[in-house]
């Protein structure tokens, strides 16, 4: 059989194509995948901020303590209980004592300190260390002096550790700073003693100027120059006239030091007084 041709010629009729949709889903995912990497970016960025502030905190804190800048000028150190004691000051340290090492929780270490200035004021800092002989530090006690011109006084450091492995002790000055004195004036010895045999008692006159805020006044006794005995007494200092001041002093010395109380104070005792000043306001 013979099948007609289609008419108008050979070729066949053309078929009409229908438009491709778009790949919607396509873009849908690149775009969900652009934002995605920003968004991974930010959060990247976020926490290489948050680790370098965290590693600059934790080398902060594990930097070393400042090293204290003291004066060239080196007092000859004195062995105290073992303990070789030293400064480096531009004050004058003299007579070492201490608190018997590993009687208590504290132990108290002290100096006669003389300023050589002679127009001038000085505050002073300092930091007193006590190591280990291997170096390794035991405690720090940290410590200020407000001292008139020339004038005498009792330093002392206060260690909340214990001593007994110290091999060393280093006073050093971390600060100084001098000025006009706020206050003028001293305070004179009129008489000082015990009558006990176990408290000092002294009186005693001011001539300063002002009534010198947060002081006190440190009586001690000695033997053939070295301190035996310490104590401070928070007395109502006027300026200018009499007061009184008295204390049961603690035993110290250079040499090993019963931990008991103290006994009778010896017939032989030299006493002596010290004013011990705050910085005027």
């Amino acid at each position: 059989m013979t099948i007609p041709e289609p008419p108008g010629g050979h070729e066949s009729p053309a078929v009409e194509e229908t438009p491709r949709p778009r790949n919607t889903r396509g873009r849908l995912a690149l775009v969900a995948l652009s934002v995605a990497c920003a968004a991974l970016l930010v959060l990247t960025i976020g926490l290489g901020s948050t680790a370098f502030r965290l590693l600059s905190e934790r080398t902060a804190a594990l930097a070393p303590l400042p090293t204290a800048s003291p004066s060239p000028t080196a007092a000859a150190s004195q062995t105290v209980q073992g303990t070789e004691v030293s400064a480096h000051s531009d004050v004058r340290f003299d007579g070492w004592t201490m608190t018997a090492k590993g009687a208590s929780r504290h132990t108290y270490l002290y100096a006669v300190i003389t300023s050589e200035e002679k127009s001038q004021a000085v505050e002073v800092g300092f930091d007193a260390t006590a190591y280990t002989s291997d170096g390794r530090i035991i405690d720090r006690a940290p410590a200020a002096v407000y001292l008139l011109p020339e004038q005498r006084s009792m330093y002392s450091a206060i260690f909340s550790e214990d001593l007994s492995q110290a091999a060393t002790i280093v006073v050093e000055q971390t600060w100084i700073e001098r000025s006009i004195p706020a206050i003028t004036g001293e305070i004179v010895t009129d008489s000082i003693g015990s009558a006990d045999g176990y408290q000092i008692e002294a009186s005693l006159t001011s001539t300063l100027n002002q009534v010198p805020p947060y002081s006190e006044m440190v009586l001690t006794w000695s033997v053939d120059g070295e301190l035996r005995g310490v104590c401070s007494a928070i007395a109502d200092i006027p300026a200018g006239g009499s007061f009184t001041a008295d204390c049961p002093p603690e035993h110290v010395g250079r040499g090993q030091v019963a931990s008991d109380e103290l006994a009778d104070l010896p017939a032989d005792a030299v006493y002596d007084v010290f004013l011990v000043l705050e910085t005027p306001d």
